[in-house]
């Protein structure tokens, strides 16, 4: 029994003794098994659950990322990570450890790409790199260099992998670094204004450039021009081209012997030259005889000019007067769309809409598609010239001009006169921008004298916007109209008022083609005789006279240049602006 009970307790013993030594073998691994471990490695794979790594000691190992706190770079493949994890690592590469991964530093791959910029979005920048395009977001602070500008060179230092099927990149911005390329545009100065140069080269191209950082001689039509530019020019723009103007080279030439308008003025007569300053309503017969006695600028005209026609007979007839002109003639009609339709109401089954009737169709996209039309319609004929688009400001339905007007804001008609004018420019098709200053609220000076009460600053800050608009575009003609405008000129229609043309030359900064609206038209008719009139408008600043009584005129203007009441000089400013009007509409 004794002996029993003794092998009983040393049994427990050694149970006891096996106990404490496994206790102590726990209380040596479990801070062990506890601490903190790193490890260094790459990348290889990644999925939403796991990333599997190569340590640096070319082993591999996959982890369970779902807990994980990742820093630095995004996780991707190849990029090297150092992980902390707590746990023991089993050497094999298809099973996930159970080692707990804690935290992950990720730095990915530096890499660059060159390449051309496209273009600019909000805050990403558009770059091309064999004939891929690839989207990167931009940081201030990581660009260097020049501007981020169509055309320039750019190389982009970046940590990350391009996806080629994906426009804007995925990827950590190092530095975009910008290389400013420098651009030329050559060509002739072919117009300018304060703010603006248009310059065309000898491929025939024209584009219209800020007037900025100009070098050498004055800014002349005519004088050789060379651009230095940084951006990329829009063949499709309409107005100033949105580029870095760099410097403008103006050379200076000899345009006596080299400007095509000046040599044809040299050879004309001073009775050739007042011809020129008449745009006279086509007479019902002789019509080519006329053009042969008096050589007049341009025939203006009118629906009976077109009733019970052919579209044969129009042409031919057109065709037969630009025969009988030595100088090619302005041909002009008014196609302004709507109420007055001098052309298409007889050639065409449905006559073109009104700006209004258009926009609400289609927005100005239909308006300037419509341009594009009517020019191609009446260029048809021989037609170069349409009096349109109507200017003025108007957006009350009782007003006379509403229904020919834009019939909007100031604002947006300035808008739609700009955009009107730069496309009927790049038709060929020569515009008129009608009625300044500005019709407002009066009646039709057809039948009466119209007195416009309104204040100066109506005008500056409304009615002179949709003018100013198209100056800036390239206009090339401004009609006046005949209304007496008591805040520039109280006693004076605006057609006959040296202030009011001198408001349009200075204040405005128009320097090409005023013309009267019709001469015959009873707002200025009952205000002087035919004779007196035509020499009024010409001293009031007129190139040109819109009339029906061109002979008696013309005869007037010629005994006033010759006993000196209008100078020679006066005249010869006006020729050079119509000749070069004709020959920017390619007639010259």
């Amino acid at each position: 029994m004794k002996k029993h009970a003794r092998k009983n307790n040393k049994i427990i013993r050694v149970l006891f003794l096996l106990l404490i030594i496994i206790a102590a073998v726990f209380a040596v691994m479990i801070p062990v098994l506890n601490k903190e471990k790193t490890m260094h490695g790459t990348i290889k794979a990644v999925s939403e659950q796991t990333v599997t790594i190569m340590n640096n000691d070319q082993h591999i190992y996959i982890f369970n990322r779902e807990k994980t706190v990742f820093e630095g770079d995004p996780v991707e493949v190849n990029g090297d990570i150092e992980l902390t994890y707590k746990g023991h690592l089993k050497e094999n590469k298809d099973t996930v450890q159970k080692a707990k991964l804690i935290k992950a530093t990720i730095t990915l791959p530096t890499h660059t790409i060159q390449g051309i910029i496209e273009s600019k979005d909000a805050d990403v920048v558009f770059l091309s790199s064999e004939e891929r395009t690839y989207g990167f977001k931009t940081a201030e602070d990581k660009i260097s260099g020049g501007q981020i500008i169509a055309e320039n060179q750019i190389t982009v230092t970046y940590r990350g992998t391009l996806n080629p099927n994906q426009l804007i990149q995925n990827v950590v911005l190092v530095t975009m670094e910008i290389k400013e390329v420098d651009h030329y545009y050559e060509g002739t100065i072919m117009e300018a204004t304060e703010d603006s140069i248009a310059i065309r080269a000898g491929d025939g191209s024209e584009y219209l450039f800020s007037r900025m950082n100009v070098r050498g001689d004055n800014v002349i039509a005519g004088y050789d021009a060379k651009v230095t530019y940084h951006g990329k020019i829009n063949d499709t723009h309409e107005g100033v081209q949105d580029v870095t103007i760099q410097f403008i080279d103006v050379t200076k030439v000899d345009l006596g012997y080299l400007d095509p308008i000046i040599a044809l003025m040299n050879q004309m007569s001073a009775q050739e030259k007042i011809g020129q300053m008449f745009m006279a309503r086509c007479p019902k017969e002789d019509q080519t005889a006329f053009v042969e006695e008096y050589q007049i600028g341009g025939y203006i005209l009118f629906g009976r000019d077109f009733e019970n026609k052919t579209v044969e007979e129009v042409t031919q007839n057109i065709a037969s007067y630009q025969l009988a002109s030595k100088i090619p003639l302005l041909i002009g009609t008014d196609e302004e769309g709507g109420t007055v339709n001098r052309v298409s109401r007889y050639f065409r089954d449905t006559p073109f809409l009104s700006p209004q009737a258009l926009f609400n169709q289609g927005g100005m996209q239909a308006i300037l598609q419509d341009v594009d039309e009517k020019s191609r319609f009446l260029q048809g004929f021989g037609i170069n010239v349409n009096f349109a688009p109507v200017a003025d400001v108007s957006t009350n339905s009782n007003d006379f001009i509403y229904e020919r007007s834009f019939g909007k804001s100031a604002g947006e008609d300035a808008d739609y006169v700009g955009q009107v004018v730069w496309r009927m420019k790049q038709d060929r098709m020569g515009s008129v921008l009608k009625h300044f200053p500005g019709y407002g609220n009066n009646g039709d000076t057809h039948t009466n004298i119209c007195y416009d009460e309104r204040s100066y600053d109506t005008f500056t800050s409304s009615d002179f916007l949709p003018f100013l608009a198209g100056i800036k575009n390239g206009a090339e003609c401004i009609l006046v109209n005949h209304n007496i405008i008591t805040s520039m000129d109280s006693v004076h229609p605006a057609s006959l008022s040296l202030e009011v043309h001198s408001i349009l030359r200075n204040d405005l900064g128009f320097d090409k083609v005023i013309i009267t609206d019709d001469l015959a038209m009873d707002g200025v008719a009952d205000y002087a005789d035919s004779e007196n009139i035509a020499v009024m408008a010409i001293l009031a600043g007129n190139d040109m006279l819109l009339t029906s009584d061109a002979p008696r005129q013309i005869e007037a203007v010629e005994k006033a240049v010759q006993d000196g009441t209008i100078s020679m000089d006066q005249i010869n400013v006006s020729v050079e602006r119509i000749l070069r009007w004709k020959h920017n509409l390619g007639l010259l």
